[in-house]
């Protein structure tokens, strides 16, 4: 049994595929509201306005992201295998998403100031999932005593960057997933030694 989404949901996805294919100065309501056979000011029945769809989406977009993820990083056997499910499980989200919504560089570029500034609470979900992870291996004895909060802060910025230089066609998807799987072997290495630090 097919189960049609809801208007909102519909406004939604070509509202994802419109910012992602011409960015949020180029994507108007109008065309958004095109996209799903409405005329614009149907759309203000669901939105505000183009931030509020922008936030809406931005937001949709990392809950089902982190649900997605979260689910992977539960079949690793110990924290160490969550936590690279988790990473992994990031990365491969994000290309995904990105070949599937069709994001250009054009598209990105307009973004990328929205995201950083929107996108908040989603690098505070990833961060807290991460960082309880670690505690969960800590307490375990599995990984040594450091601070999960600036751990998770750092593969955050670090998997942000990867994410980017793919999509900005610095690195081949291939080369990303090396990039995540050194950045994990890093990390790991300084999360399972025992002992000083400097």
């Amino acid at each position: 049994m097919d189960i049609k989404p809801t208007r909102r949901e519909a406004i939604l996805d070509a509202a994802i595929k419109r910012f992602a294919r011409v960015g949020y100065r180029k994507t108007t309501l109008a065309e958004v509201a095109k996209d799903v056979g409405m005329v614009k000011s149907a759309l203000y029945k669901y939105f505000t306005d183009k931030e509020d769809l922008f936030r809406a989406a931005v937001d949709r977009l990392a809950k089902e992201v982190m649900h997605e993820v979260e689910q992977r990083a539960k079949k690793g056997r110990t924290a160490a295998g969550r936590i690279k499910l988790l990473l992994l499980g990031v990365y491969d989200l994000y290309q995904e998403l990105a070949v599937s919504v069709g994001v250009t560089l054009e598209g990105w570029h307009d973004l990328r100031p929205f995201f950083l500034r929107i996108g908040a609470s989603y690098h505070r979900s990833f961060s807290g999932v991460l960082a309880s992870l670690i505690v969960e291996g800590i307490k375990d004895g599995e990984l040594a005593s450091r601070d999960p909060h600036t751990v998770a802060a750092v593969a955050n910025i670090a998997l942000d960057r990867i994410n980017e230089g793919v999509l900005l066609g610095e690195l081949s998807l291939q080369e990303g997933r090396r990039h995540v799987s050194v950045m994990l072997d890093v990390m790991m290495d300084g999360l399972t030694r025992r002992g000083v630090r400097s």
